[in-house]
């Protein structure tokens, strides 16, 4: 079920999963061992509610009306989810194509949630809670993570980044499948993060493949023999723009200094006496 295409940056050239092994380098290697167990596949279900009995309804003889797939990755204690996990009927052709009236007499509400690793077969509950959930930037969504996990650090710094695309693909399209199997498709690529600029657009992906999502990550050694890599942003496709949304200021906190400020040619308020005052 595993396939890691690599992509040289230099000559954009796809290798097939056969001929390809001889070319992963030990570097290409460590990036897939590093991170494929922090990408998960997550699978959102949804009902309609009738507004007036309030029984709920599936479709096609199925106890979900439709569902969704998206990609989640694993912070400390928290996983960073894209907003179509809390409305995934907006993206569901069986939903949008009903008729006004319909609408206003089917709500859709939220059923199931489950998700596995991207190389895994077994699903699990996803503990997708509004209430633990808050937008970090610009539609990403941080979901607490109960039990404390490790995961990928956020890359809060700003400036010119040389890190890693790491795409997730399925050969067919995701809305038509029972079950997935995924791909990734890393390489190179350098882009800059500004204060004024949360979003990157990158070049159109060349290869033949339906892409749920991705990352932006990048490598740094943080000690002796020790590699960390960063979170820089999540893949997205806005606007039929392929961009990646920088997580700058998700976690940018606020220091003391900031509002500051100096005052010159005053005598202190407890400015202490002479001893002959009174």
């Amino acid at each position: 079920m595993k396939k890691i295409i690599i992509f040289a940056i230099v000559s954009m050239s796809v290798f097939s999963l056969k001929s390809q092994t001889s070319f992963i380098s030990p570097s290409q290697e460590m990036i897939e061992y590093a991170i494929k167990d922090g990408i998960y596949l997550v699978e959102q279900r949804y009902r309609l509610k009738n507004n007036e009995d309030g029984k709920y309804y599936g479709r096609n003889n199925k106890s979900e009306f439709g569902k969704v797939y998206s990609i989640a990755v694993k912070l400390n204690a928290a996983y960073c989810i894209d907003e179509m996990v809390f409305t995934p009927w907006k993206l569901d052709d069986n939903y949008t194509s009903l008729s006004e009236k319909e609408k206003e007499q089917y709500t859709p509400v939220l059923y199931k949630s489950n998700y596995r690793k991207i190389f895994h077969d077994n699903w699990n509950n996803f503990p997708l809670d509004t209430l633990n959930s808050t937008e970090i930037i610009n539609g990403m969504y941080s979901l607490t993570d109960e039990k404390g996990e490790f995961g990928l650090q956020i890359d809060v710094a700003e400036g010119l980044k040389k890190g890693w695309l790491v795409w997730v693909t399925t050969q067919d399209d995701s809305s038509k499948q029972d079950t997935i199997d995924l791909n990734l498709i890393v390489y190179r690529s350098e882009i800059n993060i500004t204060q004024d600029k949360g979003i990157c657009e990158i070049n159109q992906p060349v290869f033949p493949a339906n892409i749920m999502g991705g990352i932006y990550i990048v490598p740094e050694v943080t000690r002796i023999g020790q590699v960390t890599f960063f979170l820089t942003g999540m893949i997205k496709n806005i606007d039929d723009k392929w961009v990646v949304v920088s997580l700058y200021n998700a976690k940018k906190g606020k220091n003391i200094s900031d509002d500051l400020t100096p005052i010159e040619d005053e005598e202190p308020l407890n400015k202490p006496r002479k001893m002959n005052e009174k």
